[in-house]
């Protein structure tokens, strides 16, 4: 097995999110005993063909790649068209999440290097620049390939200290490998991401909008009263558990002029609305906040209401289910589409191996798991 350390650095907008459209590759290093390369890609306003003929042919010469949060770059490599089927992965971040027992989700390099006793990255080009909101292209060249440098040479070290620790340790060895390779797949999947259809479920989630309108109306009609923000937590702990609501409002007053002229004018005033209990409120939900109580749903279901109050909360329950649709669905996951600055309707979510304590695959941004049937229908093939 020939294994080659491999770093990407890139443009900073989403942390350098390979799937962003106006992100791009900025340069590659390349480390192991015999190889130490720090290769410009799309840096310099010149062509890079033939950088990425050099990278290629030294991938080429290699059967294992290694890097930290590894499908970062390999997603970058697969981008640039960069060819890397011939080879396996070993992710340095998911062996020490393993060798841990899974205690630190998503460790960062530096910390590894530290607990390892093998250094640190080089913090300034980070603090200097990118804290800032300085693109990499704009660093200066020398402090970028220090920093390229240190990295490859500390994942290279890191490497090292991996396979020595392992080296008496075969079973975890063999479950760290077999993890590493699962990540080939993943990559597969996030790269292919889902083919959403955008339109539509923005409009299913306005006539959401429309339905959660409706409810707000009745909720007004049952409570008698038309000034309740129905969005509010701290408003429905009032309406429920009763107590003082206060908020700041514009009132009119008359100003009078010197001259003896007077005008109509606005200023802000405190005002204050007590609320009437409807319930009583469950053991131990008090909330930080003064007089006011836990109002999700979980605690919503327990409480042992009746008359208005169970009305209210019956369809308080049935807007939180609808607008958890709209906000983490219908018109979440566009809004990360947009966010994101992805293409083509492709959803390409997160597939998590260092963050769950259990060691189980997690998603985000968006969660693709346990995704509502409803949602399903927005959801495209495209194998037809």
């Amino acid at each position: 097995m020939n294994p080659l350390v491999i770093d990407c650095e890139t443009t900073i907008f989403q942390n350098g999110h390979p799937f962003s459209a106006r992100n791009k590759l900025c340069y590659v290093g390349v480390r192991n005993d015999s190889v130490d390369k720090l290769i410009p890609v799309e840096y310099r306003e010149v062509p890079y063909g033939k950088s990425l003929e050099e990278l290629q042919n030294i991938i080429n010469n290699h059967s294992l790649l290694i890097a930290f949060n590894s499908k970062f770059d390999l997603h970058w490599l697969r981008r640039y068209h960069i060819n890397f089927q011939h080879c396996n992965v070993w992710c340095l971040q998911l062996a020490e999440f393993i060798i841990t027992g899974q205690e630190q989700r998503m460790p960062s390099l530096g910390s590894v290097g530290i607990r390892c006793m093998l250094g640190t990255k080089l913090v300034g080009v980070a603090e200097k620049y990118w804290d800032n909101k300085i693109d990499t292209p704009d660093i200066p060249e020398e402090e970028l390939r220090d920093y390229l440098h240190q990295d490859c040479e500390l994942e290279w070290k890191l490497y090292q200290w991996q396979m020595e620790y392992l080296k008496d340790k075969p079973k975890l060895y063999k479950l760290i490998w077999n993890n590493c390779q699962d990540l080939l797949v993943t990559e597969e999947m996030e790269w292919h991401g889902l083919k959403y259809d955008l339109e539509l479920s923005r409009k299913i989630g306005d006539e959401y909008l429309d339905e959660i309108a409706r409810l707000d109306s009745q909720l007004n009609d049952i409570y008698g009263r038309s000034d309740i923000n129905w969005n509010s937590n701290d408003h429905l702990s009032c309406v429920l558990y009763g107590g003082t609501f206060s908020r700041d409002e514009q009132v009119p007053y008359d100003f009078h002029y010197k001259d003896g002229r007077h005008a109509s004018k606005l200023h802000w005033v405190k005002t204050s609305t007590v609320f009437d209990r409807l319930v009583e409120p469950l053991q131990n939900t008090k909330c930080k906040k003064e007089n006011f109580f836990e109002v999700n749903e979980g605690v919503l279901r327990k409480l042992k209401a009746t008359g208005i109050a169970k009305k209210i909360i019956d369809l308080m329950l049935k807007r939180n289910e609808i607008e958890k649709k709209v906000s983490t669905y219908f018109h979440g996951w566009p809004k990360i589409y947009d966010e994101m600055d992805w293409q083509d309707s492709i959803i390409h979510g997160q597939l998590n191996h260092c963050v769950a304590k259990t060691g189980r695959l997690s998603s985000s941004k968006p969660n693709q798991q346990n995704v509502p049937e409803e949602v399903r229908k927005c959801l495209k093939s495209r194998f037809q």
